[in-house]
């Protein structure tokens, strides 16, 4: 399976995913140190969701997160 493949299989199983559990809601952030990612929706109006993001761990590239998202021990995935 090519790379792009690969990240279009992981990318697709983020969606169901999120439609199955979430609303459909997820996303992903690219940041100077890395990339970040979750289910659901923050909330960056009130504040508290740029605090969540803070804390969660940033990985070297977007395949990574996508990794990281799918993985049953999932990091990245906090109380939104």
């Amino acid at each position: 399976m090519t790379k792009e493949a690969r990240f279009v299989k992981m990318l697709l199983r983020i969606i169901a995913h999120a439609r199955e559990f979430h609303d459909g809601h997820f996303f992903i952030f690219s940041f100077t140190t890395g990339y970040k990612g979750n289910f659901g929706t923050p909330d960056l109006d009130l504040g508290g969701g740029r605090d969540e993001i803070a804390r969660m761990p940033s990985y070297q590239s977007v395949e990574e997160l996508l990794e990281a998202m799918l993985s049953p021990s999932c990091r990245c995935i906090l109380s939104l």
